[in-house]
């Protein structure tokens, strides 16, 4: 049974799997592998034996180890035994030339490699959503304080445009640590390559190759360990990153006070703040983030007493290090996602941001005054005597710093308009909006350089492929599937052979806010979005990454619910023709693009290859039966309804969308494939508007008028795209996807 919390209380599964006590051993059996076929490429072992020593490697077991560590009392060559014993005639050759930290720091140097990436990401995230945040409320107003007393206005976002900076810093540093410091060693046992010579081969040669197996750069050089400083700074550098971390979670903490309550974490509808005080909403998360933040930051003392080795080596620096890296990472795993769900999650309560303004009776802006005082003629000393007078005067008597001023005359140096200006709050907040978008633009830029849009045309995954569409790939992974969004784009029908770089993660992720936001008209075929909770063995496949979900199994309804709320597409070029829609007429004298007087429901049949046609509701009764036709349309409508109208206060038009639907085993209709987005649906910005003519659009329209603008005849091949449309594509869908969420994509 779990003792500590750090056993069962905080960190992802996934950094958790990273320093599992299974994960560490079958790392030290990787460094060994790669140890005896870099011994192999030089010739000294045979060819054969590294092959067995790498198959057999499998069989070597934690329970096993610990049987023989009992015997050995050493936790290396325990581990060495087991894996000769596993090898059989080759286990001769396990361990050759090597000493225990050679494979001990190597193994750890793959755990802390593995480790940052995931934080990383992770931490990149929170600095996303602090950019958001800053953009936001970047001239939002409140009261900035020093010495917990009312200084002069700053604006929210600036207030966090100081933690975007700090954080991206934080993450900088960590960046640079995982290139420079995470090091393995394979120098022996005083780091003089003694034994690799002895055995005739040049000792900095095999360490290249063993590094070069594993991923890794070596030490430039070591002792019998890599330099304790590397660790030192690593976990430093961790520690202060979530020092700045718990910057931001100290300020929801103290903003949210009920004096105060400028800004609150999120509560939800079942949650309790406490066992007896009903009315308590506590800031839970901020105080868990601070709390752990302090356990933290205890760590990075011992490292350092740790790079004072004595000689060439002590063992004073592993029990400490066995405790101290996995516990260093897991609760900062658990600060970082903590924290961005946090910041997304705040509520800003700007009417009691103006109120706390207020509350200073104008003596927040003294400063303004002393300085336009001196423009008047009035020495700065003077000024600063006579307004702070004024400031005590007025607050102690409950009165207006500017009533105060005027009693003293000293209003009459400025006109009335000069006094209205000075004391208007939003005019003393200086460089703080155009501070804000400086830092958030520079960090925002930031973010797209250390990850350059990674593009993914196809997957391969050596998993079951259940289908590979337009433009998802399916895996069967048994009772649920992968669902994967490539970057593949079709239009009329047809695949293109230009992908669109995000495409993939835009289509996820916007399927995915809309699945939430219908819920509670139809339920969905999602079973989880997050990559992060996905089982292990899928947490390997990085491209996976905010493109993918996991869904429950449905038998696909074989028709495609479209309705239209406006005419246009093939709906235009029916009504051209003076045909209906799906067997609808329309009223006469409809322009394109004008609104309907009510949605459509205008079914197709699903076509794997070439086109969709369209077809009466008489027809889908008869591909699905009248009662589950009849459901179809009006689940279609309702959504498209919901849908129309929380996006049209975002400024978006919903022209027309199709739904797909999938029934589970057990009979019950959910949503399936995706919901909402640029390729299932017309979206038209709403200041734009203008029936009689083609509309401006955020989806795959443009892609559309292109192919037909250089006569392509919408049969395969399709064409390629020229860079200029790709980009522009690109930008569209991520203008959709922005204007619908409220959400930046980054």
């Amino acid at each position: 049974m779990a003792v500590h919390p750090i056993d069962y209380r905080y960190g992802s599964s996934e950094i958790r799997s990273v320093w599992e006590e299974e994960t560490r051993l079958r790392k030290m059996l990787e460094v060994e592998a790669a140890l005896a076929e870099a011994l192999a490429d030089l010739g000294k072992i045979p060819r054969e034996a590294a092959e067995e020593i790498r198959e057999k490697k499998a069989l070597v077991t934690v329970e096993r180890v610990k049987e023989l560590e009992e015997e050995t009392k050493h936790d290396v060559m325990a581990v060495v035994k087991a894996l000769s014993e596993a090898s059989g005639d080759s286990g001769k050759y396990v361990h050759l030339t090597a000493t225990s930290y050679d494979i001990v720091d190597t193994a750890q140097a793959l755990q802390l490699k593995e480790s940052l990436d995931i934080l990383l990401e992770k931490g990149e995230k929170l600095l996303a959503a602090c950019i958001e945040f800053a953009e936001r409320h970047k001239s939002l107003v409140m009261v900035g304080r020093t010495h917990g007393q009312h200084a002069i206005p700053i604006t929210l976002g600036f207030k966090f445009a100081n933690y975007v900076d700090k954080l991206g810093i934080g993450l900088n540093n960590l960046r640079w640590d995982k290139e420079n410091l995470v090091r393995g060693k394979f120098s022996g046992a005083v780091g003089t390559y003694a034994a690799q010579k002895v055995l005739g081969i040049n000792g900095g040669e095999l360490e290249e190759r063993i590094m070069d197996k594993l991923g890794l750069e070596k030490a430039a050089i070591s002792t019998q360990v890599v330099p304790r400083e590397h660790l030192a700074r690593i976990i430093s550098d961790l520690a202060v990153f979530c020092c700045s971390i718990e910057q931001v979670a100290k300020e929801v903490r103290n903003l949210q006070r009920t004096e105060i309550g400028e800004i609150a974490e999120g509560f939800g509808e079942k949650q309790v703040g406490s066992s007896t005080m009903a009315q308590k909403r506590n800031p839970i998360n901020a105080e868990n983030v601070c709390s752990n933040v302090r356990v933290l930051r205890s760590l990075v003392a011992p490292l350092l007493e740790n790079i004072a080795l004595e000689h060439e080596r002590d063992l004073t620096n592993s029990a400490a290090e066995r405790s101290i890296l996995p516990t260093a990472f897991l609760l900062a795993d658990d600060v970082i996602e903590r924290s961005t769900k946090l910041v997304q999650g705040l509520q800003v309560f700007p009417e009691n941001m103006e109120k706390n303004l207020r509350t200073g009776k104008g003596t927040i802006l003294a400063e303004a005054v002393i300085t336009r005082l001196v423009e008047k003629g009035i020495g700065r000393q003077e000024a600063h005597e006579l307004v702070k007078k004024s400031s005590m005067q007025a607050l102690a008597e409950g009165r207006q710093l500017k009533e105060v001023l005027e009693e003293k005359r000293l209003a009459e140096r400025f006109s009335e308009e000069e006094l209205d200006e000075l004391f208007d709050y939003g005019n003393y907040v200086g460089l703080a909006v155009e501070k804000t978008e400086e830092i958030a633009g520079k960090w925002r830029m930031k973010l797209s350089k250390w990850h350059p849009t990674q593009v993914v045309r196809e997957t391969n995954l050596p998993l079951k492929l259940l289908k590979r569409g337009k433009v998802r790939d399916v895996y069967d992974l048994g009772e649920q599937l992968l669902i994967v969004a490539t970057d593949r784009i079709s239009i009329f029908d047809v695949v293109l052979p230009t992908p669109i770089p995000s495409k993939g993660v835009i289509l996820t992720q916007l399927s995915n806010y809309w699945f939430k936001q219908t819920e509670f008209l139809l339920k969905n075929h999602l079973i989880e979005t997050e990559f992060n909770a996905f089982p292990s063995e899928l947490r390997k496949f990085r491209q996976l990454v905010d493109r993918s979900v996991l869904v429950k199994k449905a038998r696909v309804v074989p028709i495609e619910c479209v309705v239209r709320g406006y005419l246009s597409g093939s709906a235009w070029s029916a009504f051209k023709k003076g045909e209906g829609i799906c067997g609808i007429s329309l009223p006469k004298g409809l322009k394109e693009s004008d609104k309907l007087p009510e949605p459509i429901f205008t079914p197709a049949t699903k076509a794997e290859r070439f086109h969709d046609e369209n077809i009466s509701f008489q027809k889908a009764a008869e591909l699905v039966g009248r009662d589950l036709a009849v459901e179809l349309r009006e689940k279609s409508l309702r959504l498209y309804e919901f849908a129309a109208k929380k996006a049209e206060e975002n400024g978006i038009i919903i022209a027309d969308t199709k739904f797909e639907f999938g029934l589970t085993e057990d009979g019950e209709l959910v949503l399936v494939d995706e919901l909402l987005t640029p390729d299932s649906s017309r979206f038209w910005p709403a200041t734009d508007y203008e029936p009689g003519k083609p509309q401006k659009s955020f989806d795959k329209q443009y892609v559309r008028d292109y192919a037909l603008g250089i006569g392509w005849n919408k049969e395969p091949p399709a064409p390629s795209l020229p860079p200029e449309v790709v980009e522009e594509t690109r930008r569209k869908y991520v203008e959709a996807f922005e204007g619908i969420t409220g959400r930046k994509f980054f």
